[in-house]
C-alpha cells in the first residue's frame, strides 16, 4: 500500500495520470459551456451553496445543470493533484536531478484549477458579467495548455529542453499557437456579445458587449486565415519528409471547426451546434499546443528503455527524493 500512495512511480504511471488530468481540463470546458448555452448560469444563484437556504439544487433542469458543472470541478482538481503528486514522486536513477519540466507543468495546472475556482465563484456572485465569464474561459485555455505540456513531458524519457538550431521550426510553432489564440479570443468576444448570456433559463438580464458583428467578422476571418496557415505548415513539413499525423489531425479539426461555425451562424446559433463548436475548439487548442510543444520542446532520443517498476524502486534515491 505504501508504494501505491507514496511512490516512487514509473514514468508510465505519470503519463497516465497526466492524460487523465488533461481529459478533465477539456471536459470541464464542455460542462461549463453547457451551463451557459442552456441558460443555466444562475440556476444556483449562490456560491458555494446552491441558494442561501439549500446546499444542493432542487430537482429542476437549470439548477441541476449549473450545480453538476460545479461538481465537475472536484474530480478536475483531484486529477490535477494526482498528476502533480505522481510527477513529483517520480522514480529516477541515483544522482540524476528531478524532472523539473514535469513538476512545473503539473504544479501550474493545480494552481490554475484553484484560480479557476475563484473566477467561477465570481461569475456567480457578480451574476455573469461578460468580462468575468470571458476570463473564466481563457483560464481554461491556459489550463489545457499546461496539462497538454505535462502530457508531452511525460511522454519523454528525458527532461524537455528548448530546441537548438531550429529557429524556423520553433518560430512556426509559436506563430501557429499565437494565431490560434487570437482566433479564440475573438471567439470569446463573439460569445460575450451574442445571445447566449447564460441566464436565459432563469429569466435574468445579463449585460453583453454589443460588438457581435465586429467580433464574429474578426473570428471568422481569423479562423480561415488559421486554416490557410496550418495547410501551409503541413505542406512545408511534408516537403521535408516529416511525419504529419498530428498536423493532419489539426487540419481536420480546423475544417470541422469552420464548418460548425458556419452552421451555427447561418442557423441562428442553436445551442447544440454552438456546444459542439466549443468542445471542438478546446480539442483543437489541445492538439495545437501539443504540436507547438513538440516544435519548441522536442523529445530527445533516448536509447535506454524505460525501467520496470522494480528497477525504478531499486534505483530510487531516498536522499534526493522529495519528502
Amino acid at each position: 500500500m505504501r508504494p501505491l500512495l507514496l511512490g516512487p512511480y514509473t514514468l508510465r504511471t505519470a503519463r497516465r495520470a497526466t492524460v487523465v488530468a488533461l481529459f478533465f481540463q477539456w471536459f470541464i470546458v464542455v460542462t461549463g459551456a453547457t451551463v451557459r448555452l442552456t441558460g443555466s448560469g444562475l440556476g444556483c444563484p449562490n456560491w458555494p451553496t446552491c441558494t442561501t437556504t439549500r446546499a444542493t439544487p432542487e430537482l429542476a433542469f437549470h439548477p441541476m445543470v449549473e450545480f453538476l458543472n460545479r461538481m465537475t470541478a472536484t474530480p478536475t482538481l483531484l486529477a490535477a493533484l494526482v498528476a502533480a503528486w505522481t510527477c513529483w514522486r517520480l522514480a529516477r536513477p541515483v544522482g540524476t536531478p528531478p524532472r523539473r519540466d514535469l513538476r512545473i507543468a503539473t504544479a501550474l495546472t493545480v494552481f490554475g484549477v484553484l484560480v479557476q475556482a475563484g473566477v467561477g465563484a465570481l461569475t456567480v456572485i457578480l451574476e455573469l458579467p461578460p468580462e468575468i465569464v470571458a476570463v473564466h474561459f481563457l483560464v481554461s485555455v491556459g489550463l489545457i495548455a499546461s496539462a497538454t505540456i505535462a502530457v508531452h513531458a511525460a511522454s519523454s524519457e528525458r527532461p524537455l529542453r528548448r530546441a537548438r538550431h531550429a529557429a524556423l521550426r520553433t518560430g512556426a510553432g509559436v506563430l501557429m499557437l499565437a494565431s490560434l489564440l487570437a482566433v479564440i479570443v475573438a471567439g470569446v468576444l463573439t460569445t460575450a456579445s451574442g445571445p447566449h448570456s447564460g441566464a436565459a433559463g432563469t429569466g435574468q438580464h445579463v449585460d453583453r458587449f454589443g460588438i457581435f458583428d465586429l467580433a464574429v467578422t474578426l473570428h471568422a476571418r481569423g479562423a480561415y486565415a488559421f486554416l490557410v496557415l496550418v495547410v501551409l505548415l503541413t505542406w512545408l513539413r511534408a516537403r521535408r519528409g516529416v511525419a504529419l499525423r498530428e498536423l493532419g489531425v489539426l487540419v481536420t479539426l480546423v475544417v470541422i471547426q469552420v464548418t460548425l461555425g458556419e452552421l451555427q451562424y447561418r442557423n441562428g446559433l442553436p445551442w447544440g451546434i454552438v456546444l459542439a463548436h466549443v468542445a471542438n475548439a478546446a480539442l483543437l487548442w489541445l492538439v495545437a499546443v501539443r504540436i507547438a510543444a513538440d516544435a519548441v520542446l522536442p523529445h530527445e532520443a533516448n536509447a535506454t528503455p524505460e525501467p520496470s517498476h522494480d528497477a525504478h524502486r531499486h534505483e530510487y534515491d531516498p536522499v534526493s527524493a522529495p519528502a
